[in-house]
């Protein structure tokens, strides 16, 4: 409902039984039958954000509007100026929808909070205070705390965190597993969509930038080879190593093998996994546009960079505290289950430095210091990833450690409202 070149008013309802209206959305996305999530739960329902967007692509360079950045606020703001071609999208989508219901397909703004950083930055902090300050839910985009008994050195969310907002995507694998991004962007998508049904707030944080760039930008559309398939890729790279499955891969994919590095052995199984599984070369897949599971989502997107030196100082002293958590015990459990060490949970950083020790090949103050190297080498690569792979609404270039101050600015800088 507009009054005056502004949405006043939304229904809430579908199929054409309008049950009640959301007042004024514009300014405070609240139902005035009380429910936050209202709003989200029509958009989620019905799919009519995704909607707009077409439309809105339809009128690209005729329209203040975005069609990326589709808000309540970008809507009232291009219709107070004057937008004629916002104006006549709000009035092809009502056409299509019928009456008010089609009003939520330009007023609806289903946020993402993104929150990405390097190890030992406080990103998992700043996502509790944000999820407890905004009725949030606090998402995993980590590669390492989605597997099992490891909470210590993976530095998984607390009991006492998880009792204060909602977590997901923690611990969800038993260290057995191979999680993929494929399945983690599936699970993701879906507990966002779940997050936005309830009314809550998406806050996804993780270190790990191949989860969030696939998240956020899209991913390349390919299908994921069955299990007896992977199953023998990966006997043929426990017998031949990654020279033979190099050589391999440049008889079946020559344009493949000269995308890989002969000695990266999970990409050079991936590469034969592909080709064999789809005939096609996996050069081939990567220049088929990107698929966005979230086209509709408005990510608000945050990330900590901290200096060097201080990185350095906060990743040392924090594996001090996980060796006195009981890290060392931490992986004797997990040695016992004798699994293959080429699993990622093998490699999660400071188990092969511990096994070493439990072992007897080193004393646990070189394992701690090897640990302690390698996490800081770790650190410096997401530090450059993140400074120049992931463009952000906020920055932070210290860790976060729960400066009010600091959180109060992040809202602001990240258009975020408390």
């Amino acid at each position: 409902i507009i009054v005056d070149g502004k949405i006043v008013a939304g229904a809430h309802g579908a199929g054409g039984e309008i049950g009640h209206a959301c007042v004024d959305p514009t300014e405070t996305a609240v139902c005035n039958c009380g429910n936050r999530g209202c709003l989200e739960q029509m958009a989620s329902a019905t799919g009519i954000v995704r909607l707009a967007k077409r439309y809105l692509e339809t009128y690209q360079g005729k329209t203040m509007l975005n069609p990326e950045r589709i808000s309540a606020k970008s809507v009232y703001d291009a219709l107070k100026a004057g937008d004629e071609a916002a104006a006549a999208i709000v009035e092809e989508v009502s056409a299509y929808l019928g009456n008010a219901l089609a009003m939520f397909a330009c007023v609806v703004d289903p946020e993402v909070i993104v929150i990405g950083g390097t190890t030992a930055s406080g990103k998992s902090a700043l996502a509790l205070d944000l999820a407890q300050a905004l009725d949030g839910v606090v998402i995993n985009a980590d590669s390492m705390q989605v597997y099992q008994g490891l909470p210590i050195l993976s530095a998984a969310p607390t009991a006492e965190e998880k009792a204060k907002v909602p977590h997901r995507l923690y611990e969800i694998y038993a260290p057995s597993v191979n999680g993929t991004v494929v399945d983690w962007l599936e699970r993701a998508v879906s507990e966002i969509r779940g997050a936005w049904d309830s009314g809550r707030l998406p806050v996804v944080t993780g270190g790990t930038g191949l989860y969030i760039d696939n998240l956020i930008n899209g991913t390349t559309p390919i299908p994921e080879p069955d299990p007896a398939l992977r199953h023998k890729v990966l006997q043929l790279a426990k017998s031949e190593g990654a020279a033979g499955l190099y050589a391999r891969l440049r008889v079946a994919d020559e344009a493949a093998a000269k995308m890989v590095s002969p000695k990266d052995l999970t990409r050079l199984r991936r590469a034969l996994e592909i080709k064999l599984q789809t005939g096609k070369s996996i050069a081939e897949w990567y220049q088929l546009p990107l698929l966005k599971k979230l086209p509709e989502a408005d990510f608000k997107i945050i990330k900590i960079i901290p200096d060097s030196q201080d990185l350095d100082k906060r990743c040392f002293e924090r594996f001090d505290k996980m060796i006195e958590a009981g890290a060392a015990e931490e992986v004797r459990r997990l040695a016992a289950l004798n699994l293959d060490r080429s699993l990622p949970a093998m490699k999660m950083l400071g188990v092969p430095e511990l096994l070493d020790y439990l072992e007897g090949r080193s004393s646990l103050e070189a394992a701690a210091d090897l640990a302690k190297l390698h996490t800081r080498q770790y650190a410096k690569r997401q530090r450059t990833w993140f400074k120049n792979k992931l463009a952000a609404h906020a920055v932070l270039s210290q860790a976060y450690c729960g400066d009010k101050q600091i959180l109060d600015k992040i809202l602001i800088d990240a258009g975020l409202k408390k």
